[in-house]
């Protein structure tokens, strides 16, 4: 009987921590407008990503930006090119950071959970998506994106993994 109770309370205490983490993704997903107007959307969108686990590339630059630390203050000039948002956090909630991202050309999704079926609602030049577990239809999904944004869509199946 201990055995039982303890497994029931073990499972309670799982689900907390799930609502917990899930409750501050989201608040670090949530746009900030009053940062936004003090910055600029460029670097404001690049402050969330980084913070969620994304990487930026700015036009006038070959590198890739991961680390909050070695974000340039001003970039008031600077615009924001490429996204690549691989094993990152970001969830819908985020996306308003988007607007207003002239420059912006590319956004790679990998390895996300946090992405939902109806996360994805932003007019691209190309958009690829790799291993969401979270999407349950992809075919719906797939069809609504294609009907929705007047981009290339690029979506690869998780390959399946191998057993030893």
């Amino acid at each position: 009987m201990a055995l039982l109770f303890q497994s029931k309370y073990h499972c309670i205490q799982r689900q907390s921590k799930r609502y917990f983490w899930q409750w501050m993704i989201n608040v670090f997903n949530k746009p900030d407008p009053q940062r936004l107007q003090e910055v600029g959307a460029d670097r404001a969108a690049a402050e969330w990503l980084i913070k969620n686990g994304a990487a930026v590339k700015w036009t006038d630059s070959h590198h890739w930006v991961k680390d909050y630390d070695l974000l340039e203050y001003d970039v008031t000039k600077r615009s924001i090119k490429e996204i690549d948002a691989t094993n990152s956090s970001i969830t819908h909630i985020g996306f308003p950071h988007l607007n207003g991202l002239h420059s912006l050309d590319t956004f790679v999704i990998k390895n996300n959970g946090y992405i939902e079926d109806n996360a994805i609602e932003i007019n691209l030049k190309h958009l690829k998506l790799f291993d969401l577990p979270s999407v349950k239809d992809r075919e719906k999904c797939l069809k609504d994106l294609k009907s929705g944004l007047k981009c290339e869509i690029d979506w690869k199946e998780a390959k399946p993994k191998k057993l030893l």
